[in-house]
């Protein structure tokens, strides 16, 4: 049996590409949560922190480590 290789690239490569993407986003997902709950431990409103992140970061001269839930106070 003859398989066509760019027919099969043309199948397989979409699928190979979409995991490393998911991946990508699980990944990311897991990071903001993990801020987001160490925000909440720190004793922050989840909404007030991530508007008070938001805000910092559209400042050209941001410093991404005052950001972090322990050096922010609300």
């Amino acid at each position: 049996m003859s398989y066509n290789s760019s027919a099969v690239r043309a199948i397989s490569i979409p699928f190979s590409t979409s995991k490393l993407v998911e991946l990508r986003r699980a990944n990311y997902s897991a990071i903001f949560y993990s801020v987001l709950e160490t925000a909440r431990a720190n004793g922050h409103t989840l909404f007030d922190y991530v508007m008070h992140c938001l805000h910092k970061l559209v400042q050209p001269q941001c410093d991404i480590d005052s950001l972090l839930p322990w050096h922010v106070s609300l």
